[in-house]
């Protein structure tokens, strides 16, 4: 919550009430009990004894200069308090202003993500998840592989081999494909007896894959 803004005369007299206050109220009381309450008690004692005025006007004239001395002490101290609380606001406001400025910023990340977020149907989206989460599995040699077999159509592999996606090798590309049928975004044939195996992209996956491996690598 912010403050009303206030001048600094009055933001300093109210700081110097505060603290010089409490120590000159509770001197000046035990100040007049100690030069009051000798001689009343003196004069309860002997109604004929002579009071020492001088004495008196001495201690007094004493506490009066120890007053002046403690007000002038704060009047120098007040000021440096007055920063040091006017520091702790400026940084607790800046920590304020920068916890809204990161939620602003998630808000807006939100937004924006919501807003570029394509809409899918429910089979779609269904598709889009299974299709995600099996090319996070495969990390990015997979999604490399991925790529080559989309632009390629499809891949058989038995006595020869087909070019390979670049930087993997036989066994690694073979993983992968496996995988990916297996979740369904490849579909395998066997022809030969077996002794062939060829993988093309599922039809239902084509676009799910194409938003995910060509779409998201080229907003990076």
């Amino acid at each position: 919550m912010v403050e009303a803004l206030e001048s600094y005369s009055t933001r300093f007299w109210r700081r110097f009430r505060r603290d010089a206050t409490p120590w000159a109220r509770d001197n000046i009381v035990w100040g007049f009990v100690v030069l009051v309450g000798p001689p009343l008690a003196m004069y309860l004692r002997d109604r004929h004894a002579q009071i020492d005025w001088t004495l008196i006007r001495t201690t007094i004239a004493l506490y009066i200069f120890a007053l002046t001395v403690y007000i002038l002490a704060y009047l120098c101290r007040t000021p440096k308090t007055l920063d040091i609380e006017r520091d702790a606001r400026e940084t607790a406001l800046l920590g304020d202003i920068s916890d809204l400025n990161q939620m602003v910023k998630e808000r807006e990340d939100t937004i924006r993500a919501l807003s570029e977020r394509p809409k899918r149907t429910a089979a779609v989206q269904h598709d889009y998840d299974t299709a995600k989460k099996a090319l996070q599995l495969v990390g990015e040699k997979g999604r490399v592989a991925m790529r080559h077999i989309r632009s390629h159509g499809s891949l058989t592999f038995g006595t020869y081999s087909p070019v390979l996606p670049p930087g993997l090798n036989l066994n690694d590309t073979l993983w992968v494909y496996r995988h990916c049928a297996s979740e369904g975004l490849l579909t395998c044939k066997s022809n030969l007896g077996n002794s062939e195996q060829t993988f093309a992209v599922a039809p239902k996956m084509e676009k799910v894959l194409d938003e995910l491996l060509f779409e998201n690598a080229a907003s990076v």
